[in-house]
């Protein structure tokens, strides 16, 4: 299993000429729709469109740090643009539009670390769309290109942000919006009112990415790639709130042979139905890996692996793949760490945890970590700890005391 906790990207915008950073986006032609384009001074352009859906190509569409694009339009429209230069785009100014803007360019897009985006929704792609699907409302993306989109700056949507890559799909930045979704794949389709995404054919390149190094804060995010050794991967926070209507989402999922699910950062999914989904070949919670919800899923068609934190606090947490372990490591300094699943409660029942490998190959439960499935305070059970395969490794390190009665360890159904 490759280790990915050294992994950095590569920006091919890195060394940007001086030049750039004045820049605005220039030889806009409207395809659809009433659009019309102003440069009121040097450092505004203001895109009106005043229809449901319109279309501009743009030669390029880079801007400078001090410069601002308005989209001004209705908060239920769509404008797409689509970049038909050979040039990336590179954004360091300000973007501002009450209803969804579409940037689409093959060559790349970085959102800048002085970007600031405030939108109805974004959604930023390298991979193509057909005019007529987008002015049907049929958002099918597709496309081969190489380059990817990134987010350095500041990204905000009152509903929905999208970055769309045949390659890699990044933040180093910060997110905030209900839905947010980095895809890595070589095909896409958005639901029309944008609220989801399906992942419908893998990376063209192998290593495709989904990857978070920054703060993404929604109610629903999603990181997913698919392709050969492709990865969805956190290195930074991931904040799911809940709403009213709906408990934070978590999804870290990548698809292909060698793929992997991984995290070694921070993954928080709040309420009472907070889940945390991670599923690829391999999957990994490392040694800084601190994850919180009050479900957690590790399914690995090859391995679930921790060794940092699975909090669920009278919730459920569950490995499963063919080689489904909770384990420890040793420090620089020979100091050992336990990796913990931690499905403790305080005056209320403790929760559930499941290991579970697939049977036959060799499969096997391994747990040389902490596990505690304790009730806490006056009243409480301990929770239920099941540990099966066709081989199952254990310490004594599963507790599940409670004040109302003690919970259940059980190896293959039998009690020990």
């Amino acid at each position: 299993m490759r280790n990915l906790s050294g992994v950095l990207s590569v920006l091919l915008w890195a060394s940007l000429p001086l030049a750039a950073i004045a820049q605005m986006p220039g030889g806009g032609q409207v395809q659809s729709g009433q659009v019309s384009i102003q440069q009121p001074n040097a450092t505004t352009l203001n895109v009106n469109n005043n229809s449901a859906r319109a279309i501009v190509n743009w030669n390029s569409f880079s801007l400078g740090s001090n410069n601002t694009v308005n989209f001004n339009q209705a908060a239920t429209s769509a404008i797409l643009n689509r970049v038909v230069g050979a040039n990336a785009s590179n954004i360091y100014g300000k973007i501002n539009s009450p209803g969804s803007v579409f940037l689409v360019n093959p060559n790349g897009i970085l959102f800048g670390s002085s970007a600031q985006i405030n939108v109805g929704s974004l959604v930023a792609s390298t991979l193509n769309i057909n005019n007529q699907d987008f002015l049907n409302g049929l958002y099918k993306f597709t496309g081969n290109s190489q380059y990817q989109v990134q987010n350095a700056g500041v990204v905000k949507a009152a509903n929905n942000v999208y970055f769309l890559s045949n390659y890699r799909a990044s933040n180093s930045g910060s997110i905030y919006a209900p839905n947010v979704q980095l895809l890595a794949g070589s095909q896409a389709t958005l639901t029309s009112n944008l609220s989801d995404a399906t992942l419908q054919s893998p990376a063209t390149y192998s290593s495709a990415a989904a990857r978070n190094t920054g703060y993404i804060e929604a109610n629903h995010a999603k990181l997913q790639a698919s392709g050969y050794q492709s990865y969805a991967a956190n290195w930074g926070t991931v904040a799911a709130y809940a709403t009213q209507n709906a408990s934070g989402q978590i999804e870290l999922r990548a698809a292909g042979s060698g793929s992997q699910a991984y995290n070694n950062g921070s993954l928080n999914a709040a309420g009472n139905a907070g889940k945390v989904t991670m599923t690829a070949d391999y999957v990994n919670n490392d040694y800084y890996g601190n994850v919180n919800a009050k479900q957690i899923n590790l399914t690995g068609t090859s391995q679930a692996y921790n060794i940092g934190i699975l909090r669920a606090h009278g919730g459920t947490v569950t490995l499963s793949g063919k080689y489904a372990v909770n384990d420890g490591y040793y420090d620089n300094y020979g100091n050992y760490y336990y990796g913990l699943i931690d499905v403790s409660n305080n005056n209320a029942n403790a929760g559930n945890v499941n290991l579970i490998a697939t049977s036959g190959g060799g499969g096997y439960v391994f747990n040389g970590g902490v596990i505690d499935a304790r009730a806490f305070g006056s009243t409480g059970r301990g929770g239920n700890v099941a540990l099966q395969g066709p081989q199952v490794y254990t310490n004594n390190n599963i507790f599940v005391t409670g004040p109302s009665g003690r919970g259940t360890r059980t190896r293959n159904g039998q009690p020990f």
